[in-house]
């Protein structure tokens, strides 16, 4: 688990617009990452 201040690993990731994005594509800009459980689940 990560703590507030570090450095999250770099992953990729498909978006609804086709492309793919990677952690280092946002390099240099500010970036809020937001994790959610996944729908009608009791976490």
């Amino acid at each position: 688990m990560l703590e507030t201040g570090e450095k999250a690993p770099d992953f990729e990731l498909k978006a609804q617009d086709g492309k793919t994005y990677s952690l280092d594509s946002f390099e240099e800009r500010f970036l809020i990452l937001f994790f959610y459980p996944r729908g009608d689940s009791p976490g």
